[in-house]
């Protein structure tokens, strides 16, 4: 049986791969340290970079959130765990008054939001699951060689965890 950790992560990999259009996705950060590499784990098949991925930011655990539950002698029956995902996303520049990269761009980023807007249990991986918050959204050097746009996203998630010695 997966861990919380994994159930969430490969859900929200199963989620981003079901965004039309938007390229690779990684569980992980990625890293690449030659050129070959680095276009190996950053384009897309139509040959565009187009990637996303993904990684676990930070987790609280709290018995008297208001998931938690405590008995009078302070026994934990249930904690509040609120883990914050953070997703990263990168769409290769073009610099093409006819179509510009950044409308498809933005229109991948509404689509990623979307996606996560109402999937209020996380498809039953987690009690409640917010909507994403954007924090960034822009132009980046990939690599310091690449121009691209790069959006940051935050998701929050709430579950409700049981103590096994009350099951």
């Amino acid at each position: 049986m997966p861990t919380l950790y994994e159930a969430t992560r490969d859900e929200i990999e199963t989620q981003l791969n079901a965004v039309t259009g938007i390229g690779k996705v990684y569980d992980s950060p990625k890293f690449a340290t030659d050129w070959k590499e680095w276009l190996d784990l950053h384009k897309a098949a139509d040959g565009k970079i187009k990637v996303v991925w993904f990684s676990l930011e930070s987790v609280t655990e709290n018995p008297r959130g208001d998931l938690g539950s405590t008995e009078i002698d302070d026994f934990i029956n249930y904690t509040e765990r609120t883990e914050v995902w953070a997703i990263e996303q990168y769409y290769g520049f073009k610099d093409d008054e006819s179509a510009p990269s950044d409308y498809t761009f933005q229109l991948l980023v509404e689509a990623i939001e979307t996606k996560f807007r109402f999937l209020q249990t996380l498809n039953g991986k987690c009690h409640f699951s917010f909507p994403l918050n954007r924090t960034f959204s822009g132009l980046f050097m990939l690599g310091n060689v690449v121009l691209s746009h790069k959006a940051e996203f935050k998701l929050k998630l709430l579950h409700r965890i049981q103590n096994p010695a009350t099951e």
